[in-house]
């Protein structure tokens, strides 16, 4: 059973792992993350008495609840189908933590693990490899130039996912120091991504855990700090420009109208799927015309980019400001819920 356990785990990680660049050619794969959610459901709904996450879970209904009530209220969405959809899209991640986590935590979890990280062993060397190649321009996993410098993507759909891939295995080389050449790998390829998010990762990374290792690591982090900021706020330079003080830019209007939608749906919001999810994308939401999204760029017309790429605009926007204090401490239960669970990791 433990073996069969490990291969399954195995087999569903290296799925997810590639799941993007496989469901270019098998549509399936594109919905393995749904699958997966839907048996954690039925994993938490049949091992209920045993759950350790009740406060998650109860935070997750509450939503679900202000979304549904909300959807009500508003009247936007007559759409029950995409309604819930997007209700289940937008907690997805969580209902797989929740359904999972108590699956592999037996003795023989090391195995997976270890065959997992041999594998990856060979991906970073390979990665690495091409990383060069492409940095002499002999092959071409480029998605575009910033700082004067190219994108490294390897084989995924964009640069940035492949940071966010990265960062999934870099715990597998975490505890033993014959493996920090793979450390220093994955840390090099993340920050070759050259994406704001990824390299602030890499920075946050260095300056909390290999100061660490360092004898008056507190008063070191302390005179660092202000500098870490100031390179944090270089990096977030196209974000800030974006969402914060280009008022053209259609992720600025995104952001402006999401606290329009919130002010005017208080206290709760406009439901879901109508605003910045991906159901309100597809059937194309009221409050899109309302806002004049239909003849913007990248909101409205041929190109629809930017209309599901965002987060916490389509919480505050679908859920309102109780939903969104609801949503961030989802968020926070669930982070302490696996420092708590997983401190010998």
């Amino acid at each position: 059973m433990k073996n069969k356990t490990n291969l399954i785990v195995i087999i569903v990680f290296l799925i997810l792992f590639f799941s993007e660049i496989l469901a270019k050619y098998i549509q399936l794969f594109s919905y393995v993350d749904e699958i997966l959610a839907l048996v954690g459901i039925i994993r938490i709904i049949i091992n209920r008495k045993k759950n350790r996450s009740n406060f998650l879970i109860c935070f997750i209904l509450i939503a679900l609840v202000i979304g549904f009530v909300s959807n009500a209220f508003s009247g936007l969405n007559t759409n029950i189908k995409a309604a819930l959809v997007d209700a289940f899209t937008m907690f997805k991640a969580f209902f797989i933590y929740v359904g999972f986590k108590n699956l592999y935590r037996n003795e023989s979890s090391g195995k997976a693990i270890d065959y997992l990280r041999l594998f990856f062993k060979v991906f970073l060397i390979i990665a690495f490899v091409f990383m060069i190649l492409n940095s002499l321009s002999l092959v071409n996993m480029t998605e575009a130039k910033r700082y004067g410098l190219k994108e490294y993507k390897f084989i995924f759909i964009n640069a940035g996912s492949f940071g966010y891939y990265l960062m999934a295995i870099l715990p597998l080389f975490e505890k033993n120091k014959k493996n920090n050449i793979y450390v220093f790998i994955i840390l090099t390829l993340i920050t070759l991504t050259l994406k704001g998010p990824q390299m602030i990762f890499v920075l946050m990374y260095v300056y909390y855990k290999f100061l660490a290792n360092i004898k008056n690591a507190k008063k070191i982090r302390i005179i660092l700090f202000p500098l870490v900021l100031i390179i944090i706020l270089y990096l977030s330079k196209y974000q800030i420009e974006n969402y914060l003080t280009n008022k053209s830019s259609a992720r600025y209007i995104l952001t402006e109208k999401a606290i329009v939608t919130a002010n005017d749906y208080f206290p709760l919001g406009a439901g879901f799927a109508t605003y910045g999810s991906e159901m309100s994308k597809r059937y194309y939401s009221p409050l899109y015309f309302k806002y004049n999204f239909n003849l913007i760029y990248g909101l409205g017309g041929d190109s629809l980019a930017y209309l599901n790429d965002n987060y916490w605009q389509m919480v505050l926007a679908q859920l309102g400001y109780f939903g969104i204090v609801i949503n961030a401490l989802i968020i926070i239960t669930f982070c302490k819920n696996i420092l708590n669970n997983m401190k010998d990791s």
